[in-house]
């Protein structure tokens, strides 16, 4: 009986013990924190801000023009013969659907641009991560949004792969 006893206690302190050697080799990054305080990262808002201003500029001196073809359109009505008219109004609408598609191409565009970048950083980021948990010899590495409760803040390497991260990838240009 005592050594059945003994046999079961040295089994819980042995499961313990492992569990607690499997605790000591996880890790938690927080990726949102990563893909937006990097350097690579603010590279790529920095470019979409300026692509968008940019655009948003375009877009407003073209609905200006548009605009004001519409007040001479609809100031001319009276004085242009009904086809004179049909036929203006619709080189407007024409003018406005052009306007439309090549917005919604630039807006396409952006998208892309982004989606492609930040794709990029993200592989790049997991390749750090993955370098890191190699180094420490982490067997498990978990996004911080999937951790509900981390009370060792030892186990979050989000500011380790940052500075990594940053020296190997400081900025991604953007393809528009």
């Amino acid at each position: 009986m005592r050594v059945l006893f003994f046999s079961v206690l040295l089994l819980i302190s042995l499961t313990s013990l492992a569990s607690a050697q499997a605790l000591q080799s996880i890790a938690v990054v927080d990726l949102k924190v990563i893909l937006q305080s990097s350097k690579a990262g603010a590279s790529i808002k920095q470019q979409m801000n300026k692509k968008q201003d940019e655009y948003k500029k375009d877009l407003e001196s073209q609905q200006k023009k548009l605009s004001d073809a519409k007040d001479a359109l609809t100031r001319d009505r009276s004085v242009l013969s009904p086809d004179a008219y049909a036929e203006k109004r619709k080189a407007f609408e024409a003018d406005l659907g052009k306007l439309q598609t090549n917005m919604r191409g630039k807006k396409n565009s952006l998208d892309k641009a982004f989606s492609t970048a930040m794709e990029t950083l993200q592989t790049q980021t997991i390749a750090v991560v993955s370098s890191i948990a190699k180094e420490k010899n982490y067997t498990l590495v978990l996004p911080r949004s999937s951790v509900l409760v981390l009370s060792d803040s030892s186990l979050d390497i989000t500011q380790d792969v940052l500075k990594v991260l940053d020296e190997k990838l400081s900025s991604i240009d953007l393809k528009f």
